[in-house]
């Protein structure tokens, strides 16, 4: 966040963290232009900026497209009192049911999807005290079919904890 003026839904700011053998990567996608130079004290570098907008137009209907998705698929379970808590879904079938119900949201179908790896945890301490999260890596193919709800949903991410790197959607050209 230190290359931006603003609050992470403000600009409109999604992100990634993607480990390999050799390195992490961090992919940020955003609605306001940050300002890298100021996170080069912190010893890491901006490879690469790209404007999303010409992709954004090319998001029409019919199209289908590769994704890549780290999202945190829940429901809510009704607590003590008034207050209801979001719980992990555990099995499968039951997250990718999930993600089908968000692409009718969002605006697209899937034509296949699979979970890619096994649940990554996250943990963490804020304010109210030490928080645990886990994410599901789901691949696959969609098909647009409604381009505005789609590129609302390129733009501002899919499901809960957006603020932890869930939910930017990756999405590469290519035959299924």
């Amino acid at each position: 966040m230190k290359g931006f003026d603003c609050a992470r839904e403000e600009a409109g700011m999604l992100y990634r963290v993607v480990r390999t053998d050799d390195a992490i990567f961090i992919y940020v996608q955003s609605m306001v232009c940050p300002q890298w130079e100021r996170i080069k004290k912190s010893g890491y570098r901006c490879t690469r900026m790209q404007d999303i907008t010409a992709l954004l137009e090319k998001l029409q209907r019919d199209t289908v497209l590769r994704f890549s998705l780290l999202a945190c698929p829940t429901k809510k379970v009704k607590g003590d009192g008034k207050n209801s808590q979001r719980v992990l879904l555990r099995g499968t079938e039951e997250r990718l049911d999930w993600l089908r119900r968000e692409g009718e949201k969002h605006g697209f179908v899937l034509l296949e999807a699979h979970e890619a790896a096994k649940e990554q945890k996250l943990s963490g301490k804020k304010a109210s005290g030490e928080f645990y999260l886990s994410g599901v890596p789901f691949e696959g193919v969609l098909q647009i079919i409604n381009e505005a709800a789609f590129q609302d949903a390129f733009k501002q991410g899919i499901g809960p904890e957006k603020a932890y790197g869930f939910g930017m959607l990756m999405l590469s050209r290519g035959q299924p």
